[in-house]
């Protein structure tokens, strides 16, 4: 159910765009962003006066609420139940989550931005424009009040049969919001980049992105067993402020970690794998001189 799945599905529908033009780019970019307008608008009148159940009242999908489900049960499984039963959950989860995706549009959003960042890369925005003071004010401004907005509107993104003042206020604002403010943290990534103490800052991440599929699975088995019960079992247990320090301290390691490692190996050893079996042959790994 992690968000790469959707990425990867999601690479076979941009690779046909790759000859493009960019102005035809940015058409089908805007399209798919506001795609969520015309599924939500279609799906609103097929269920008019039907005898649908949940007709009356929307129900969430959102994966943290199942229909079939009570919050307390799902966290009784993680917590008491065993590797079969944990695993039937997840599975559970992984239908929820992916049916939650069609009222919210997650799919064609998710184009939309990928394609929206190949536009704007191709107008050179990353290079040339992203350090803009006044884009940075203009889209932390915009981000902040579409946000609170949505908030202040009341809603959900997973609410199904939809309803038109959800789609309209929450959702457009919501989405808007989302968008401003992912403008505003790569301006000011850039901004920070730019400086001599930032560009030190940043030097220290160079070898965790470098090894980022081996940082991603290694966090991820981490995570299992400080979260899940044939491991510490403290899903539920610990609030944000332990978890964001045990996110911290993950990341700390794996800076050492991936340091240590690039000083023997050119590319870390899922990258290794990966590189290998994409070129089918044994790729040289060792930096031979750090052996010596």
């Amino acid at each position: 159910g992690d968000i790469l799945f959707m990425y990867a599905l999601a690479g076979f529908v941009l690779v046909l765009f790759h000859n493009f033009k960019k102005a035809n780019i940015l058409r089908f970019s805007i399209v798919f962003l506001l795609f969520f307008i015309l599924s939500d608008l279609i799906l609103f009148f097929s269920y008019q006066g039907t005898t649908n159940p949940y007709n009356s009242t929307s129900v969430s999908l959102a994966h943290t609420n199942f229909p079939d489900m009570k919050p307390a049960e799902v966290m009784h499984i993680f917590r008491n139940g065993n590797i079969a039963e944990v695993f039937k959950l997840n599975i559970h989860n992984l239908v929820w989550k992916w049916m939650s995706k069609f009222p919210s549009g997650s799919f064609t959003n998710t184009l939309g931005l990928f394609l929206l960042g190949y536009y704007l890369a191709s107008t050179k925005f990353f290079t040339e424009h992203i350090k803009s003071k006044k884009l940075l004010v203009v889209s932390l401004l915009t981000g902040i009040i579409c946000t609170f907005v949505a908030k202040w509107t009341g809603g959900s993104t997973t609410k199904f049969p939809p309803i038109l003042s959800n789609t309209f206020y929450y959702k457009t604002m919501l989405y808007s919001g989302q968008l401003s403010l992912s403008l505003f943290y790569m301006g000011l990534i850039a901004n920070i980049a730019g400086t001599t103490t930032g560009k030190h800052i940043l030097e220290y991440l160079k070898p965790v992105g470098k090894m980022a599929l081996s940082n991603y699975l290694f966090q991820t088995l981490m995570c299992i067993i400080i979260f899940y019960n044939f491991g510490f079992n403290l899903i539920g247990a610990i609030g944000l402020v332990f978890i964001i320090g045990i996110a911290i301290l993950l990341l700390i390691v794996q800076i050492l970690l991936s340091k240590i490692w690039l000083k023997y190996y050119r590319f870390g050893p899922m990258e290794w794998i990966w590189r290998s079996l994409t070129y089918k042959k044994r790729i040289q790994n060792r930096l031979e001189s750090s052996f010596v």
